[in-house]
């Protein structure tokens, strides 16, 4: 008797830790225990199916996936999957991004399929079903965290819904780019490592503004000891036989009627747009090296002048 109560015991221990399904006061949880890519092709597996209402009926929608490498070296990706009011629904789109991703190793991203009609209705709405995948790339091998707050079931008929793949299946596809952080949420996160090598940042970084336009947009002062710049086709033409200098009564005609130099941009422009470093400071050493042949140009006048009085 004993025994037989431990066995029962062992088996409901061995059966709680390998739950593929956890709802924890209406926060639930599924994990597919492997989707893998056993060759060098690209593969897509349906991981879930989403119900929505095309209007509003539902509630918050949003599904969260993590996708974790188990396998050779550490990899972690994290994406939302938003299709709800305003977001999938009202003459809108569903839509994913992706949140975080740390380590060395990334080969997989999440994408949506187009929503299905499902045959039923809400209010006068249609649902829909909206397909989610798992794309992984050659040789990747990923375990799959869904976490959602919809009914599962095992069929769609209304909004709130969702089916799990607990073994989904394969589809070959054309091999894909990692997506990156999506850049609005960078902005308000932490550092966000894409894994290719050290010091790597994804997206654009704001320090100071929530709306970078740059890979770094910085509100305020920056002080450092050094700034390199890498920069191309400096302005050392200038000084070829072939250069087409303009005369200075072209010159100063263009002066008068721009109220700047050819080539530099107006002070109205910089106001707007700013200035970039790299390329202002080429545009100066050209304005520069012009000035030079000006100035070699006027020497040889003076000594024409000055032969022909001596003369």
């Amino acid at each position: 008797m004993k025994k037989l109560l431990f066995l029962c015991l062992l088996a409901f221990c061995l059966t709680a830790n390998a739950q593929t399904h956890l709802n924890q006061n209406g926060i639930q949880t599924s994990v597919i225990s492997d989707i893998a890519t056993n060759d060098a092709t690209a593969k897509r597996y349906l991981v879930a199916e989403l119900g929505y209402n095309s209007h509003h009926w539902q509630w918050g929608g949003v599904v969260i996936i993590e996708l974790y490498s188990p396998f050779y070296s550490t990899g972690y990706q994290k994406f939302v999957v938003e299709c709800s009011y305003g977001r999938g629904t009202t003459s809108s789109s569903p839509k994913v991004s992706m949140l975080e991703a740390y380590g060395v190793y990334h080969s997989s991203r999440v994408t949506l399929g187009t929503p299905v009609n499902l045959g039923t209705s809400t209010s006068g709405y249609d649902n829909f079903k909206l397909p989610i995948y798992v794309d992984v790339r050659y040789y990747a091998h990923y375990k799959v965290k869904i976490t959602y707050m919809h009914t599962r079931v095992t069929e769609l008929d209304s909004p709130n819904q969702i089916k799990i793949y607990e073994s989904p299946v394969e589809t070959a596809i054309d091999d894909f780019v990692v997506p990156q952080i999506d850049q609005n949420l960078a902005t308000t996160g932490s550092l966000l490592l894409d894994g290719t090598e050290d010091n790597y940042m994804m997206g654009n970084l704001g320090i100071g503004t929530k709306t970078p336009q740059e890979k770094l947009s910085v509100n305020g002062k920056i002080r450092a000891k050094e700034i390199k710049v890498e920069t191309a086709n400096w302005p050392d033409y200038v000084f070829r036989p072939n250069y087409d200098l303009m005369p200075l009564p072209q010159l100063e005609t263009y002066i008068k009627a721009n109220g700047h130099l050819p080539g530099v941009p107006s002070a109205q422009k910089v106001e707007q747009d700013g200035v970039e470093l790299g390329e202002m400071n080429k545009i100066l050493l050209k304005k520069v090296e012009e000035l030079t042949l000006y100035i070699i140009e006027m020497k040889k006048e003076m000594e024409k002048l000055k032969k022909q009085k001596n003369d």
